[in-house]
């Protein structure tokens, strides 16, 4: 797996969900894409400012989660309701 790199978010930093391709290789299998879906959102956090600072990367996982999912998926759930499933959380494990 590429998370334990730790600039493996790098990329996407400047980025939102419409310019971002979920790289091929985290899709190979079906285990592969289910393990790095989780893995990317492990690494996210929405507290919406109930905490001091951030917690792993931030909101910054969140565009590439989000283009884990289909585009017929994406038609019936905006990037925002998305973002919106995840207010209060501070970790996922």
């Amino acid at each position: 797996m590429r998370f334990t790199n730790y600039n493996f978010f790098d990329p996407y930093y400047d980025k939102t969900y419409e310019q971002i391709e979920v790289p091929a290789d985290l899709t190979q299998s079906p285990e592969d894409t289910i393990l790095n879906y989780f893995s990317i959102l492990r690494e996210a956090e929405n507290t919406e400012g109930r905490s001091c600072g951030t917690i792993g990367e931030a909101h910054i996982p969140y565009p590439l989660a989000y283009n884990f999912l289909s585009k017929v998926y994406q038609k019936r759930l905006s990037y925002e309701e998305y973002v919106h499933l995840f207010a209060g959380v501070g970790h996922i494990s």
